[in-house]
């Protein structure tokens, strides 16, 4: 179950979402494990494996946090960790090849 300050949404609103570029306040957050980043990621996120997260919270910039892993539960994780950290947290439930399809890369 979600955190109730924390919203879901998929990599297709992602777009509409910075469309005022680095300007739109959008951090995207990959909480993948170092080895599934390592292989494939997408080149604007931001890489902190969910079990470091809450001592790395220092190194998420500013804005919304949009997050994601590979089916979602640790992205649910990572959100509710920003949001008791004070974060806005935006949770994708999809996997990066669907980040690919919506044309993040």
């Amino acid at each position: 179950m979600s955190d109730p300050g924390v919203v879901t949404a998929s990599f297709t609103e992602l777009p509409r979402a910075a469309d005022g570029g680095p300007a739109s306040g959008i951090v995207l957050l990959d909480v993948r494990d170092d080895d599934e980043y390592a292989r494939d990621h997408l080149d604007q996120a931001l890489h902190v494996p969910v079990g470091r997260l809450a001592d790395r919270l220092d190194e998420v910039p500013p804005g919304t946090v949009w997050v994601h892993c590979e089916r979602g539960s640790r992205a649910e994780r990572a959100g509710a960790v920003l949001a008791a950290a004070g974060r806005e947290v935006v949770v994708v439930r999809q996997n990066i090849r669907a980040g690919r399809a919506s044309g993040l890369v």
